[in-house]
């Protein structure tokens, strides 16, 4: 059933509109779904509902380009629009005091868009820099060759972003012409969630909505022919790693062995418990990432797995110790390395002994709790409430599937598995993808092989001293042992979210032991003194929960959100990963390896490349200027030894915030806190270390055979209890954004790149702010100057107040809005309270940033952006280069 709180209905022109009152935060999200996406396209169409995309925020009859993203952010929102194969969505989420505006401006976007012939060039120039970006990326045109494999004649098989020759010839006509057939009031829905009176929502939308009625065209898609014969695809490229997908096909949403699928996908790889990432990855250590996820579009879909790995040594690819075998090797002579065709191998065992594997009741529960928790996690925004209700109305035309859907998960029998696993998981359906580095080819014939061995061999299984609270309800406690507990009370949603930070990451780091905080946080939830990495992972998934370590600049830290009828078993779970990590060998030289292989792909990322370099020149001695993953180095030699002794340091002899936001007791939360440091530590006060300043340009260049050329610019920023921080926010909000001056000036203006921006990022020592632009080579130097240019405004000119007040309501909003999630709160209120900021500092952000004048701003920019102290990072072709000289003129 639909809840009583949702409302449906259909105006008299056609248009759907879904409307839920949640008065649980004060934010609306605003989405209109179009029933058309790529697979909608006829042959001389391709890319054309992404194209629009685009060009509905360009500017209207009555807004000129760049007015829609500048009206949104100044009313404090943000707005976006995504393009799928079934759908096109436009989505604005602000604070609901204006939720007219972002209505109106939606309105109008959608039904009076101006498709200006050259912005529409200028656009379309964007979007070869989005397809150039998509070609340099493995994973991207791994899962581009799959999905035309799988889909040989539907239209699933083409980019939904277009091809590139097609998209550059398109017309005005040829926009208006799609416009007008597929952007009518019957193939569009209005989904609005947030704290609004539902009645006069109603009547803002039939005021707004005013487009004639209209009939929707048939949907003219050509079938995919039945799949009788495996598929292949083995190409090579340059870049670091092995990316390979496999494939098969599934029935679309509303099929009735959906929910099954779904779970089967799940007790596959769906998480950290599952049997893919349990056999193949942490028992014989084959793979760096694997995952398996089901594909249920409007029409029939894929199941599909998906896996990156390099190269290892073949000491890492043995039997199991339950007996169960893994892909043989010849007797008396194993392979000096383990590569893609054993991989393959022993994912396709697996894989094709599904239907007689024995599962347990609890495996199956497992699954169906992390589905269903799905539901739980998606009512924590208005967003993700809005979408919901939107993809079910134009998928499938009934928000009751979800309520069918869910039941339907919960139904699902051990013989429904093996029924699906049976029919679905045949050889004459798979599909292999495989792009490989250059020279680690794998022979056809041995893929061939391969399947037929693996799916006829034997399968592989797999008390306190203060306390206070506050005026916003949030109890403060100093225990006994010297923790500070944080609480939260919130009852909006089942569930609870835990965040523990201490001193760590980088800024505690050395050259020879840098990465050290990052792999000793992965391995505290790897097994513990009691329980196994699998136990653990089985434990969080049961009980509809996530454990994780993190590391960043200044903190190492646990975090875990849980259902909340789980909080006092998970929180014997979260003790025990902080005070009892096992760091046993095997998983220790396991995520080493993973961690090596990971530094090692990172050059597959040139923009990353990019700042990983900016982060030095800005940074020079300062501990900041290390890799949060560490070097190759520093990663190979480091022991056990020395990861137990930088926990202990770490973790047992600090002080400790832990915050706890949800659905809670305080007495659940004192016990909690109590466990976590019995010894008792004080805290030490905190001893600034700022970077030393930079003294003239400092330029790095990297040359990489790409498409794109990357650059970063950097300079010294604030530090977190700086008032001058909020100037720099400031500053980033007016360069960012579809409405900021980067966008507008290098993007919309002079069609230099896909992607364009800037960011303030303040740290407990002195932080960065940076540029980042990437573009097509012969376009870098101009757009250096464009870049440089912009900073020049800053700096000599004061900001207009129109364009003030829209970067404050831009930032208040997008603020607003991060403070929906209980593990947002419980981070900002753990990390602030760590850094003496207090741990309500994030409640007095958006005083502070209104405070902020154009005055303040451009005096701001003036002591941070000294253009001839600046740090310079560009990737760019061999044979091309950076003309510094443009920066600084």
């Amino acid at each position: 059933m639909i809840p009583m709180h949702v409302e449906q209905h259909t105006l008299s022109n056609g248009l759907g509109v879904i409307l839920m009152n949640n008065p649980s935060a004060p934010v609306v999200a605003i989405d209109v779904w179009v029933g058309v996406g790529s697979a909608d396209e006829n042959e001389r169409q391709g890319g054309l509902a992404h194209v629009h995309e685009h060009m509905l925020f360009k500017g209207t009859s009555r807004r000129g380009v760049g007015e829609i993203a500048r009206e949104v952010e100044a009313a404090g929102g943000e707005i976006n629009a995504r393009t799928s194969f079934d759908y096109t969505v436009y989505h604005v989420e602000m604070s609901s005091r204006f939720f007219e505006v972002g209505l109106e401006i939606l309105a109008d976007a959608i039904q009076n868009s101006a498709f200006d012939p050259e912005e529409l060039s200028r656009e379309l120039e964007v979007i070869q820099e989005e397809l150039k970006r998509g070609e340099d990326s493995p994973m991207n045109r791994t899962s581009q060759l799959l999905f035309s494999t799988v889909f040989a004649s539907h239209p699933y098989g083409k980019p939904v972003i277009g091809e590139s020759e097609r998209v550059a010839r398109y017309t005005r006509d040829d926009v208006l012409e799609f416009f007008e057939t597929w952007y009518v009031p019957s193939n569009m829905t209005v989904s609005i969630v947030g704290d609004i009176d539902v009645e006069e929502v109603l009547a803002s939308v039939k005021r707004h909505f005013v487009a004639p009625p209209a009939s929707t065209p048939p949907r003219a898609r050509l079938p995919e022919s039945p799949q009788t014969a495996l598929r292949l695809v083995l190409q090579e490229h340059t870049q670091r790693e092995t990316h390979l997908q496999i494939a098969f096909p599934v029935p679309e949403l509303t099929h009735a062995d959906v929910p099954a699928i779904d779970v089967l996908s799940v007790l596959l790889g769906g998480g950290e418990s599952s049997w893919l990432d349990v056999v193949i990855k942490d028992e014989l250590q084959l793979v760096n990432s694997i995952g398996c996820y089901a594909y249920t579009p409007r029409d029939a879909g894929l199941l599909s797995v998906a896996t990156t790995f390099q190269a290892r040594p073949a000491n890492g690819f043995r039997s199991l110790p339950s007996g169960d075998l893994a892909p043989s090797q010849p007797d008396g002579d194993p392979a000096p390395t383990i590569g893609a065709e054993e991989v393959l191998e022993a994912i396709l065992s697996l894989v094709f002994g599904v239907g007689q594997r024995t599962i347990g009741d609890d495996e199956i529960q497992r699954a169906k709790t992390l589905l269903s928790s799905q539901l739980v996690y998606q009512q924590q925004s208005m967003h993700g409430l809005a979408q919901k209700f939107g993809y079910y109305q134009c998928l499938v035309g009934d928000l009751d599937f979800e309520d069918r859907y869910y039941a339907a998960i919960e139904a699902v029998t051990l013989a429904d598995l093996r029924r699906v696993a049976n029919y679905l998981l045949r050889p004459e359906t798979l599909t292999v993808v495989m792009t490989s580095p250059q020279g680690e080819a794998t022979d056809p014939e041995a893929v061939r092989a391969i399947v037929e061995r693996a799916s006829g061999a034997r399968r592989i299984s797999p008390a306190a001293r203060s306390q206070h609270t506050d005026e916003r309800g949030i109890h403060r406690a100093v225990l006994a042992n010297g923790t500070t507990l944080l609480v939260q009370q919130d009852r909006t949603v089942p569930l609870v979210s835990m965040f523990m930070p201490v001193a760590g990451g980088t800024r505690y780091e050395t050259a020879a032991q840098s990465g050290i905080s990052a792999l000793m946080t992965q391995l505290m939830t790897r097994g513990t003194d009691h329980l196994s990495a699998r136990e653990i992972a089985e434990v969080s998934e049961s009980m509809g929960g996530s454990i994780s370590g993190y590391a960043g600049h200044n903190t190492v830290g646990l975090a875990f959100t849980v259902l909340s009828k789980h909080f006092e078993a998970a929180a014997d779970l979260y003790v025990d990963c902080f005070a009892n990590p096992s760091f046993e060998e095997d998983e220790f030289s396991h995520e080493q390896q993973l961690t090596l292989e990971d530094l090692h792909a990172q050059d597959d990322q040139p923009a990353g490349k990019a700042f990983r370099e900016l982060a030095k020149l800005l940074y020079g001695e300062h501990p900041y200027s290390l890799e949060m993953m560490g070097s190759v180095e520093s990663i190979s030699a480091l022991t056990t030894a020395d990861v137990r002794d930088f926990h202990r340091l770490t973790f047992l002899e600090r002080a400790k915030v832990v915050a706890v936001v949800g659905d809670i007791e305080l007495e659940q939360a004192y016990s909690l806190a109590e466990q976590l440091d019995e010894a008792g530590c004080e805290r030490a006060p905190i001893v600034y270390n700022d970077p030393a300043p930079l003294r003239g340009i400092a330029l790095a260049t990297h040359h990489e055979d790409k498409q794109q050329a990357h650059l970063a610019i950097g300079f010294l920023g604030s530090r977190l209890d700086e008032e001058r921080r909020y100037c720099l926010d400031l500053a980033s909000a007016l360069l960012s954004g579809q409405g900021g001056r980067l966008f507008l000036e290098l993007r919309d203006k002079q069609s230099l790149a896909y992607s364009v921006s800037a960011y303030a990022r303040p740290d407990l020592d002195r932080g960065s702010f940076g540029f980042y632009i990437g573009t097509s080579p012969e376009k870098l130097n101009d757009a250096l100057a464009g870049i440089s240019a912009q900073i020049g405004r800053l700096v000599q000119e004061c900001v207009s107040p129109a364009e003030l007040l829209r970067a404050q309501r831009y930032l208040i909003g997008t603020h607003d809005i991060s403070l929906q999630r209980g593990s947002t709160r419980a981070s900002m209120m753990a990390l602030h309270d760590h850094y003496e900021l207090g741990h309500g500092y994030h409640w007095s952000y958006d005083d502070r940033i209104l405070a902020v004048t154009a005055e303040d701003v451009r005096r701001c920019a003036t002591e941070v952006f000294t253009r001839e102290d600046a740090a310079v990072s560009v990737v760019l072709p061999e044979g091309m280069t950076l003309d510094i000289e443009g920066f600084l003129r």
